[in-house]
């Protein structure tokens, strides 16, 4: 992902939108994990859709549907904005 979009230095968290707060959290999560680790999209694949897995059940989507869902839309997004993924 684009450092600008994750960084939450450039611009600041804004969650008011968001209803529901497990989303925010997921939000916050991999904005964290994205700043911590030099990008998301860096990762090798496995590694990133652990990582984005084990995020979305720690964020409290527990319903396998539901997180199966927002893990695609969430890996999807990355893959979307980060060329570096393209190869892998």
């Amino acid at each position: 992902m684009d450092t600008a979009i994750m960084d939450t230095a450039i611009r600041p968290l804004r969650f008011s939108h968001i209803r529901d707060k497990r989303l925010a959290q997921l939000v916050m999560l991999l904005r964290q994990l994205h700043s911590c680790i030099d990008g998301l999209g860096t990762l090798p694949r496995p590694e990133l859709n652990e990582i984005v897995s084990t995020a979305v059940r720690m964020c409290g989507f527990v319903d396998p549907t539901e997180a199966a869902e927002v893990i695609d839309a969430v890996l999807d997004a990355i893959e979307v904005r980060d060329p570096n993924t393209e190869n892998q």
